[in-house]
């Protein structure tokens, strides 16, 4: 597994409940609140920069919980004879380190606590090809892979929205998908892009929606209901050159590890190219 200094991770974690428990669909701030937990438990300081306020880009993602046995459309059943995963991205290698250094050198066998729920961590998968949702690479890999494709198929697994002003909006607009990804990347990444791709209305002009096929899904994250749009959209680049088509895609590969559009730290805007 990569250590680069220069290295992006996105882990799926697998999860073995201690006892029989009901929980409520998403808790995605609780599986934020819990991840913040296990930093904290190895580096403090780390862990409050991570939970400082302020409207900042976060250097890291968390899914919401899979697996369980679903009673209704709010609350599913978790049972010690049935695994369950969370994923978790992270842009900076040394919140990577200190998640391995908390899993692979515990004091005891590492948990999350997710409501009334204690979950033991058996396995992190990181390796890729070893999940659609694991692996790992370097700024400048995404950069140096990219080819010029005039098309770009995002698949959106959770529910993906944009803030514009005090308004959701769940919808793909390549200017809103495409620079939340040059947003973040401007912020974590050494590597600095094009000037062109930050001007007014670029991704408008050359980056149009070709076909989609996607639904409206909503988000709960607490006592919130965010609306939300899930399922594949493919772009298409236009009147781009090469150089600039190419550092598209590399936005597109990015977005493996970036996540989507708002609340990415609580479940929404899981995304990969498919």
């Amino acid at each position: 597994m990569s250590t680069d200094q220069n290295s992006l991770h996105a882990i799926v974690l697998k999860l073995l409940p201690k006892a029989v428990a009901t929980i409520p669909i998403g808790l995605g701030h609780q599986v934020h609140a819990a991840f913040l937990k296990t930093i904290q438990e190895v580096d403090a300081v780390l862990a409050d920069e991570l939970h400082a306020p302020g409207e900042r880009q976060r250097s890291f993602t968390v899914s919401t919980l899979r697996g369980g046995r679903r009673l209704s459309k709010e609350v599913a059943q978790l049972t010690p004879e049935r695994l369950c995963s969370l994923r978790i991205t992270m842009l900076d290698p040394l919140l990577y380190r200190r998640l391995t250094q908390r899993l692979f050198f515990p004091q005891n066998i590492p948990s999350l606590r997710l409501g009334s729920a204690e979950l033991l961590i058996t396995e992190m998968i990181g390796v890729p090809g070893s999940s659609p949702w694991a692996g790992y690479a370097t700024w400048e890999e995404l950069v140096g892979k990219a080819a010029p494709e005039m098309t770009i198929t995002l698949e959106f697994a959770t529910p993906t929205s944009f803030r514009r002003g005090d308004l959701d909006l769940p919808l793909p607009l390549p200017e809103l998908v495409f620079g939340s990804y040059l947003t973040k990347w401007q912020a974590f990444s050494p590597i600095p892009l094009p000037p062109n791709l930050t001007e007014p209305n670029f991704f408008a002009r050359h980056v149009g929606v070709k076909e989609h096929k996607i639904r409206t899904a909503p988000f709960c994250d607490g006592r919130i209901i965010i609306p939300g749009f899930v399922g594949r959209v493919t772009f298409l680049i236009k009147a781009a050159p090469e150089d600039l088509a190419r550092h598209i895609n590399a936005l597109a590969d990015f977005a493996f590890y970036a996540g989507t559009g708002r609340k990415s730290t609580h479940g929404m805007g899981m995304t990969r190219r498919v």
